[in-house]
């Protein structure tokens, strides 16, 4: 069977602090490696790990193929989709299958000649070394062929000949990532990108009756469970194996969810407006911090902005990410601050004026006449009317120079 190379999504850590046009880099088609993918990737840009893909769930909201080959899964019993873009199943705790959620897998065709199996979970319940302990992913034919990760081995078995490598997990609730790849000769365990055991067996394991994500059978298919609740995400098959090197890039890549910041266009301002709240926030739940680019039109303290003079300042959010979720690219808004109207006397009033002080943020001659005068330590402070930076504030010794020769004017 020829499978059609496809496409896995992934997001990328990056500094800009400017929006880019998306690129696609496909490996190996664009770049030898997925690290050399990562290197040249920018905001926005997707990675795609084309070679043998033939199934992708990510279980963001369904169990569809997004690797485009259309082997939709089917989720079955108790479930939810969690708001994080992952999937709960929730056990039925039972010997024999009692409406436990689980994910029932389509058929890959005959992957004897090598394939790779990589899915995460977190927060499973313990059911210690029960019966055939409990199992993440499941296959088996009702007969004497199984394959499996499961709470404590990975095992592959055809009617001759069988491996198996042990697993011990030491704490069930964070994220890890379970990988099991196989090539004639050589069966290969991964627990969070790193090799934690091997075999060297030859296997016709392929194919198989039964496939589930959270369900397995047993006594020739008559019994079957679903006992155990956990969260499951990104659950990948490929017809080949991946590299031991593969696998460790896959898992750094994978490690850290990404996330996004929704902020939106800032309203236009004029100088002398009152500070205001930013609202941006970010899909993690995390606090957004912002930047201005220009702190002669506006300052930022937390969330909130003052302005302090008119022209344009790019306001950016941006979110650093933490142990779970990588860093957000952030995202700019320009704030446009205008002038405050400057009072225009009526005529009987300009008829001998020399100079006007309007003190509309500095102490500028607002009469045309050019006599600005000059500050010494007062500082702008709120008028009478509430508006701000439109008086000064005078302690001892501060004083406004006028350059005024009384003497001269007539």
């Amino acid at each position: 069977m020829n499978f059609a190379r496809t496409v896995i999504a992934l997001s990328l850590l990056s500094v800009l602090t400017f929006p880019v046009s998306a690129a696609t880099i496909r490996v190996p088609q664009d770049k030898p490696s997925i690290q050399a993918a990562v290197t040249a990737a920018s905001v926005g840009d997707t990675i795609l790990l084309t070679n043998g893909l033939i199934a992708y769930y990510p279980f963001n909201g369904s169990a569809a193929d997004a690797s485009g080959n259309g082997n939709n899964a089917n989720v079955q019993g108790t479930y939810q989709y969690l708001t994080n873009g992952a999937l709960h199943l929730i056990g039925d705790n039972s010997l024999l299958y009692n409406g436990g959620g689980y994910v029932a897998l389509p058929n890959y065709g005959n992957l004897n000649s090598g394939f790779t199996i990589s899915i995460w979970v977190a927060n499973e319940t313990d059911h210690g070394t029960s019966v055939y302990s409990e199992l993440y992913v499941s296959w088996d034919d009702n007969a004497y062929k199984h394959l499996w990760l499961s709470q404590h081995d990975f095992l592959v078995q055809d009617q001759n000949t069988f491996g198996d490598v042990p697993l011990t997990i030491t704490d069930y609730s964070p994220w890890k990532q379970l990988v099991l790849t196989y090539s004639p000769g050589n069966c290969v365990a991964f627990l969070n990108g790193i090799m934690i055991g091997s075999t060297n067996i030859t296997v016709s394991a392929f194919p198989m009756v039964n496939s589930a994500i959270g369900r397995h059978w047993w006594n020739g298919g008559a019994s079957s469970s679903a006992r155990m609740t956990m969260d499951v995400k990104n659950f990948r098959i490929y017809n080949r194996a991946l590299s031991s090197n593969e696998v460790a890039q896959l898992y750094s890549m994978e490690l850290k969810a990404s996330q996004t910041i929704t902020f939106g266009a800032l309203p236009a301002k004029t100088f002398g407006d009152a500070p205001f709240a930013l609202s941006a926030s970010a899909g993690s739940g995390l606090s957004v911090s912002y930047t201005s680019g220009n702190t002669n039109v506006a300052t930022i303290s937390g969330s909130t902005v003052t302005i302090v003079g008119a022209g344009t300042a790019v306001i950016t959010a941006s979110q650093a990410g933490n142990s779970n979720y990588l860093a957000a690219a952030d995202v700019p808004q320009s704030l446009v601050v205008s002038s405050s109207p400057v009072f225009v006397p009526p005529s009987f009033l300009t008829n001998g004026l020399v100079a006007y002080f309007p003190f509309n943020g500095n102490a500028n001659d607002a009469s045309g006449n050019g006599h600005n005068a000059t500050v010494y330590g007062t500082v702008l402070n709120t008028d009478r009317f509430g508006k701000t930076n439109a008086a000064y504030h005078f302690t001892g010794g501060q004083y406004i120079d006028i350059p005024l020769d009384c003497s001269s004017q007539k």
